[in-house]
């Protein structure tokens, strides 16, 4: 097999990678192609200038090839162009000056089966946020970070749950009339609250903890 075949092969991968997302079809193996359009978009640019740099394009197969390539490769970066420094921003920095409009949040995946608690804590005073939420705590983690966190966070929402879903909302703010839904699935929780900043405004809270998008979870990616 000669280098040219083995670009050509390359090639080939990036271009069936590329039109992958384009079938409509809801299967995992299918639409996982529509996440990592900055990995294609090297490995597309790698082996068309590497086509170019090596070989000579004169006949009608080769440019036949290389359009597609350049086509692929254009798609590509037209994805990935609106989330670098280049594109403008969709949101804007916030000029809010007055830190009664203002809030800090932190969100902390504990992993379920991690057992350092204190770590945890030690994080939180840290960062002093004014809202925390905490994902996959079970009683075991709720029993061992409740008496601390609640001296500093009176108003408290949530669920403990033993299945990696369980979810904890502290804050320092008042938290109106919080719920607990389970709406992506019979386990998985999550929370909705309005929430009162020091200032008076008020805006609405979700707190969400999707399943994983893996095949043994959901096979269809609509459900993930």
């Amino acid at each position: 097999m000669t280098f040219k075949n083995v670009l050509q092969i390359i090639g080939g991968i990036a271009i069936v990678l590329t039109i992958a997302p384009f079938i409509a079809a809801d299967y995992w193996w299918i639409r996982i192609f529509d996440f990592p359009h900055m990995q294609l978009t090297i490995f597309t640019a790698a082996a068309t200038l590497a086509y170019f740099i090596k070989f000579d394009i004169k006949w009608a197969k080769d440019y036949a090839f290389m359009s597609i390539m350049i086509a692929c490769l254009v798609f590509q970066v037209v994805k990935i162009y609106p989330y670098t420094p280049l594109a403008e921003k969709d949101v804007l920095d916030s000029t809010i000056t007055d830190q009664n409009r203002t809030f800090k949040l932190l969100v902390a995946n504990v992993l379920q089966k991690n057992k350092k608690h204190e770590a945890l804590l030690e994080e939180v005073e840290a960062k002093d946020p004014h809202i925390l939420l905490l994902l996959e705590t079970d009683k075991d983690w709720l029993n061992a970070i409740a008496p601390t966190l609640s001296k500093n966070y009176p108003h408290y929402k949530g669920i403990s749950l033993d299945n990696t879903y369980g979810m904890l909302l502290y804050s320092k703010f008042p938290l109106e009339e919080p719920k607990i839904h389970f709406q992506i699935d019979d386990s998985i929780p999550s929370i909705e609250s309005v929430v009162q900043l020091p200032s008076g405004d008020r805006f609405e809270l979700y707190a969400i903890h999707p399943t994983p998008p893996m095949p043994q979870h959901n096979p269809m990616s609509t459900d993930r």
